[in-house]
């Protein structure tokens, strides 16, 4: 049985949650520094010999770490999978580098 601390606790979460799903402008956003972590997250699963710090964030992210077009797409999926964030195939273009994935993150993340 919960106390009637927590339970009052559990109860303003509920509200809070609700809140958010219900008002788009309450959702928390994604900051650049969140948005890098998942990009490395990501990175980390497709090319583990890689590291972001290494990547020149505004070059082409496919030959700066020589992945190929199969990775790539693995590696946008588990982008999706780390944000939750659908990105459509139209989109792929805009995540040609680590900069562009970044600025993609944080703007679709609300």
């Amino acid at each position: 049985m919960l106390s009637a601390q927590c339970k009052g606790d559990r109860e303003v979460a509920d509200v809070a949650l609700e809140q958010c799903v219900n008002d788009p402008s309450r959702r928390p956003t994604m900051t650049a520094d969140d948005a890098l972590a998942v990009v490395t997250a990501a990175l980390r699963q497709i090319a583990p010999d890689v590291s972001v710090a290494d990547i020149d964030p505004c070059n082409l992210l496919q030959e700066e770490t020589d992945i190929d077009s199969v990775d790539f797409i693995n590696l946008i999926d588990a982008i999706h999978d780390g944000s939750g964030i659908e990105i459509p195939e139209r989109d792929f273009a805009q995540l040609a580098t680590v900069e562009g994935i970044v600025a993609y993150l944080t703007s679709h993340a609300t």
